[in-house]
């Protein structure tokens, strides 16, 4: 029997979950105790135990409104890749769509592994055909969302990494990982993204325009944008992206109902349900 620890990250995890899906108390429990367990002593380069950064991500989904599954896979996602764990072992315990959709995230990570996307200033040719690749290799496009929501929380704490390290990573989330976000029409996501790749792309001048949070002035106005292709997505999400990609019913609600708080050079996502 697994001790389950109390965390921050925890607590506002299971509290956001209970709001939106109150019957999946137990099975989100059981998914944390689990990568707690296999994760064990693993650490984070900021010192925090490594299971906080999946609970960050779900967490993130969450606030996307994502289904019980893809909740499930975020707290999973790290599991084949950094411990014992099997496929097989994975769908016993969770069942099939959750352990398809941790080893589509398995399978994206060790792609984009194999690419050299961000070790320079990479051509914009090959981040599209990175970008593509992806695409062509997702059946279920919550594997995406997964990536963005974990890309979005290792940018929140780039802080932690070498200088070398988080320039690589910033370029590689502006040429791939905000493009990724804005094709699927998810503007809060990438404008965190762009908003943390500039910070340290660029410091000098982030800090120049960078509004502080909550601080917002008489010049701010609001507007609502659905991309052309999110709108094809909307009538047609099985051919949108060129091939058949499963969905989960509603799941793209969330993304048309918003706006983006503008206060000089500074775009801020904010939600209206």
């Amino acid at each position: 029997m697994v001790e389950r620890i109390r965390s921050p990250s925890r607590q506002e995890l299971i509290g956001k979950v209970e709001a939106l899906h109150p019957l999946a108390l137990d099975q989100l429990n059981h998914a944390i105790d689990y990568a707690t367990a296999n994760h064990g002593a693993q650490r984070r380069k900021s010192g925090d135990p490594f299971v906080v950064h999946p609970l960050e991500v779900a967490a993130i989904l969450t606030d996307l409104r994502m289904d019980v599954p893809c909740i499930t896979a975020g707290i999973l996602h790290d599991i084949l890749e950094d411990t014992q764990v099997t496929l097989p072992e994975l769908q016993s315990e969770f069942g099939e769509t959750v352990a398809k959709l941790v080893d589509g995230v398995t399978k994206l990570r060790r792609a984009r592994r194999k690419s050299n996307i961000g070790a320079s200033d990479a051509a914009e040719e090959q981040a599209e055909n990175l970008r593509k690749m992806f695409l062509a290799m997702v059946s279920d496009i919550r594997v995406l969302i997964i990536k963005l929501a974990d890309r979005l929380h290792n940018m929140r704490t780039l802080q932690y990494l070498s200088p070398e390290t988080q320039l690589r990573k910033a370029r590689e989330t502006l040429e791939v990982f905000s493009p990724l976000a804005s094709r699927l029409g998810i503007w809060q996501l990438k404008s965190e993204l762009e908003d943390l790749a500039f910070r340290y792309l660029d410091p000098e001048s982030y800090r120049k325009i960078a509004v502080p949070e909550g601080q917002v002035g008489r010049d701010t106005f609001y507007f609502w944008e659905m991309p052309a292709q999110l709108r094809r997505f909307k009538h047609h999400p099985h051919s949108a992206f060129g091939h058949n990609i499963d969905y989960p019913a509603g799941y793209f609600k969330p993304f048309f109902f918003g706006g983006i708080r503008k206060n000089s050079d500074s775009f801020h996502w904010f939600n209206l349900h």
